[in-house]
């Protein structure tokens, strides 16, 4: 009974070492997830603003109002 019960404990311990490796490196993957995001999310944003940039200058260059149109 004894063998049983330090086998079981054994189990047990290394199940949650396993379940708390895990637990880090998802929050690892989740925290370069979120950082990759906010990366690629300002980079659109700098394409969206470079792009109405160019919008305004064409509009101004060619004399012409972008709001008519709308």
């Amino acid at each position: 009974m004894e063998l049983y019960k330090r086998t079981l404990d054994g189990l047990m311990a290394f199940t949650l070492t396993q379940l708390e490796g895990a637990a880090v490196e998802v929050k690892e993957v989740k925290e370069k997830r979120s950082k990759e995001f906010a990366a690629a999310w300002k980079r659109l944003e700098e394409m969206q603003a470079n792009l109405h940039r160019r919008a305004a200058s064409w509009d101004a260059s060619c004399g012409r109002c972008l709001s008519a149109y709308k």
